[in-house]
């Protein structure tokens, strides 16, 4: 954990790193919590990331302010800039890249690889809900979510 962090600054890193290669590759990013195997790993300058579980936010490298729990929540995400992102649940926000401010809970909610690539602002609950999510919009429900909104057309739709 934390093997490339650097310590010759002079600043106050206050980054923790627990499990085999948890925030591995972070060098004077700050304030990063990666806790489990391969949790944060990619993490280098990113500031401000707490990853929980394994492989939780595991292409993050440069961006900041993000929080995934579960085993591959975000893992995708690279946003290279304040992310915003929150991903609980296993594999929650994994499909997402570059995307910034949306939430995803549950597990495998937003893990749609067609809709959640670089859709933002976005909030999504549920078991593998968001599946054909456009971006600033909110989907409620399982796998065919049984609430969705989308901003582009301001529409309600409950099925």
């Amino acid at each position: 954990a934390l093997q490339t962090q650097n310590f010759t600054d002079g600043t106050n890193a206050y980054n923790i790193g627990i499990g085999s290669d948890a925030g591995n590759d972070i060098t004077t990013g700050q304030r990063n919590v990666s806790v489990g195997g391969l949790a944060g790993d990619a993490l280098t300058t990113g500031n401000y990331n707490v990853a929980v579980g394994t492989h939780a936010l595991g292409a993050e490298d440069t961006g900041g302010q993000n929080v995934a729990v579960g085993d591959s929540a975000l893992f995708s995400l690279n946003t290279s800039g304040n992310g915003n992102a929150v991903g609980v649940g296993i594999n929650a926000g994994y499909a997402c890249t570059t995307g910034v401010q949306n939430t995803f809970i549950g597990a495998s909610a937003g893990n749609s690889t067609g809709a959640f690539t670089d859709h933002s602002y976005s909030v999504v609950i549920g078991y593998a809900a968001g599946q054909n999510q456009a971006a600033y919009g909110v989907a409620i429900g399982n796998e065919t979510n049984f609430v969705t909104y989308d901003h582009s057309i301001h529409s309600l739709c409950c099925l």
